[in-house]
């Protein structure tokens, strides 16, 4: 249970920096 919730954890802050660089990139290429 505790090593699934760790893998969890870790997708999900993974996705949040993707998701964030993913706009950074987006609003670079709008400007």
């Amino acid at each position: 249970m505790e090593i699934q919730d760790y893998h969890v954890e870790i997708d999900m802050e993974r996705g949040f920096i993707l998701g964030l660089a993913f706009s950074a990139s987006e609003s670079q290429l709008a400007f």
